[in-house]
């Protein structure tokens, strides 16, 4: 099966010549969850950015669709971004707060307007219906679709980040740190709703976080990241294997703690 996103020999390198990333590569394929996992400054969110050519890379290759993403113009690349989109650790800065739910969850649809996806295709031309099926997919009444973001508990705001990235079709989502910011308990309602909506949509995740039950949970395959580099990589049913790195061991034993 081709891969649908892969990176080879990923290096950021920022000014002050710290190594953020060191040489990583990755693959992701359709229909696939991918959990990266590491402890802060590890390098996931930058490793995050560089993906998403939000930063540019210092060394390396980056193919979304066999298309050379390290090759692009700016301009090119925009063409392209709404293949991938990405859900962030803080929802509420995500969100402008001068404008309603409405115009947010639509963000990507008003810039895309060629854009139809299979699940809005009979709303497509209308506006607020298209937001409303948005809004329900990620569980949440159309009561809120003309409030503004301060309105909202935090998980109702990440779930509206979450409707807008799926509002274009995009064939992977980044999620970095999605739930770090959540309680214990709306942690397992997003986790639930993001696997539900993989299923549904035949969606591929890079699923980011500290947090190893969390990866456990959504991934098939898991990646262990230390000091920028990746040290582990295994399918989630190998977790406990004797062959895991004494790192990845060690994150295990947090987890049981």
């Amino acid at each position: 099966m081709a891969d649908l996103l892969l990176a080879k020999n990923i290096k950021k390198i920022y000014a002050s010549g710290h190594q953020a990333v060191n040489g990583v590569s990755i693959s992701i394929q359709k229909g696939e969850c991918v959990g990266l996992v590491g402890e802060s400054g590890s390098g996931k969110s930058t490793l995050a950015r560089c993906l998403l050519m939000l930063e540019k890379i210092s060394e390396g290759e980056i193919f979304l669709h066999d298309q050379p993403l390290h090759k692009m113009t700016k301009r090119e690349i925009r063409k392209i971004r709404h293949c991938m989109q990405a859900v962030f650790q803080n929802p509420a800065a995500a969100l402008n707060p001068k404008r309603k739910i409405i115009d947010s969850v639509m963000e990507a649809l008003d810039t895309h307007r060629n854009i139809c996806p299979i699940y809005l295709q009979d709303v497509r031309e209308h506006r607020e219906l298209c937001a409303k099926r948005l809004l329900e997919m990620v569980g949440m009444a159309d009561r809120y679709l003309y409030r503004y973001p301060h309105e909202l508990s935090g998980g109702q705001k990440q779930r509206v980040a979450i409707a807008r990235a799926i509002s274009i079709q995009p064939s992977l989502i980044i999620l970095d740190e999605p739930t770090a910011s959540l309680d214990v308990y709306t942690q397992g309602q997003i986790l639930t709703l993001l696997k539900e909506l993989q299923k549904q949509l035949e969606l591929s995740y890079l699923f980011i976080s500290h947090d190893l039950p969390s990866v456990h949970f959504l991934s098939e395959r898991i990646l262990v990241m230390k000091d920028g580099a990746f040290i582990d990589c295994f399918q989630k049913n190998d977790i406990f294997s004797q062959a895991r790195h004494p790192y990845t061991k060690m994150l295990i034993h947090l987890f049981e703690g």
